[in-house]
């Protein structure tokens, strides 16, 4: 049948050139078997009789093909965007999982950084701490030679200890301020990427 291949064709191109190809053939069939052309109802009730129920056959059919493909039309719309709508929601997806990849990777990094600083500032403590033991070790045995030099020595002690304190508490309080640093960066990174 050419018809039904024409429509055929046309579904594959458009699915709105189908239904108004549809609805087109009714009224030009109606218009046939009236012999001229005007509304498509206006045959099926010139020809009341025997004859005109055989013509109401067909138009029912074709407006039952109509009908079809109009639902079918609107299912494939509406099967267009839903997947419309899941690729963008796929896109905004795979940003977000790749900002928090990103986000954490900066928190590894803060904490590695962070772990660092710690031992390094423990291990400077630490020889601090045995350089100032050493020169109280060093004074004291001076003080032990039992010289005359006692009030020179107390304050060359005095100045030894200020010296080791005020270099212990500066560099406690710039690891100090490095460590907070480094921990108000990560809880930021954290925050982030609980958002």
């Amino acid at each position: 049948d050419p018809a039904a291949g024409a429509g055929h064709q046309d579904r594959e191109a458009e699915p709105g050139a189908v239904v108004r190809a549809v609805h087109q053939q009714p009224q030009e069939a109606a218009g046939q078997h009236r012999g001229g052309t005007g509304p498509p109802g206006l045959g099926a009730e010139k020809h009341a009789g025997p004859g005109g129920r055989l013509q109401e056959q067909p138009l029912k059919a074709q407006k039952r093909t109509l009908e079809k493909l109009t639902r079918y039309e609107d299912e494939i719309n509406k099967r267009t965007t839903a997947e419309n709508e899941f690729v963008m929601l796929k896109k905004d997806v795979d940003a977000a999982y790749m900002n928090k990849v990103e986000l954490e990777a900066k928190v590894d990094a803060l904490m590695d950084e962070i772990n660092f600083m710690k031992m390094f500032f423990d291990a400077e403590l630490s020889q601090m701490q045995t350089h100032v033991s050493d020169t109280s070790v060093v004074l004291s045995m001076d003080n032990n030679r039992n010289l005359d030099l006692d009030s020179i020595i107390a304050e060359v002690k005095a100045q030894y200890e200020e010296i080791a304190n005020r270099s212990r508490t500066e560099a406690e309080s710039w690891y100090q301020t490095k460590y907070e640093e480094l921990q108000q960066t990560a809880g930021r990174h954290g925050d982030d990427l609980r958002n």
